[in-house]
């Protein structure tokens, strides 16, 4: 038998929820929402939409990590809260979902994906820790793909090591132009027993 973060050949196994659509949207999937060719255009310039982002990717490697990637549409945990990690956006839904999620999971490590990106959210006014947020990303999809491919920090995570999270994301943070942000709520997550 194996430990549910190994796979069968014993390299590690990281679940990541990816959340937001920012990060799995396609032109094509747009339009069929019904936005057209000038909306795209705005959210691409207003919202940080990137169309070259993680659609359609189910699996990254992480040195002897594989990482799983699951959305919405197409996941195998029971629920999302028990990821190893959360990539969710700021809008007011995804704050509310994030309150639900470390309330039926406080270890959860929930990361926010946001224009916001340092600040409170315009929408709510929180600030990321407040709405239970471990985690705070620019809105580009290299840091998301830099931090799902990144072993010492996603062996950190699932360690639930504190101390080696904080270190892998500054050795992390030394090849990003926008750091990732540890908020004082990564303290309370791992902190948390089940």
């Amino acid at each position: 038998m194996t430990n549910e973060t190994q796979t069968m050949n014993d390299r590690k196994l990281f679940r990541a929820a990816i959340l937001t659509p920012y990060l799995l949207d396609s032109a094509e999937g747009l339009k069929a929402e019904g936005f057209s060719d000038y909306d795209i255009q705005n959210q691409i310039r207003w919202y940080g939409l990137d169309l070259n982002n993680l659609r359609g990717v189910k699996h990254m490697k992480a040195g002897n990590i594989d990482v799983l990637l699951e959305t919405d549409e197409d996941h195998t945990l029971d629920d999302s809260a028990n990821a190893d990690l959360i990539i969710i956006g700021s809008a007011e839904s995804a704050e509310s979902k994030v309150r639900k999620m470390v309330g039926r999971n406080p270890r959860a490590i929930i990361a926010r994906y946001s224009v916001f990106y340092g600040r409170p959210s315009e929408y709510t006014g929180k600030r990321p820790e407040d709405a239970g947020y471990a985690l705070d990303l620019n809105k580009k999809v290299s840091v998301a793909r830099a931090l799902l491919t990144h072993e010492a920090t996603l062996s950190a995570l699932l360690n639930r090591d504190e101390s080696q999270v904080r270190e892998a994301i500054a050795q992390l943070n030394l090849i990003l132009e926008n750091p990732i942000l540890i908020t004082p709520y990564l303290t309370k997550a791992l902190e948390a027993r089940k």
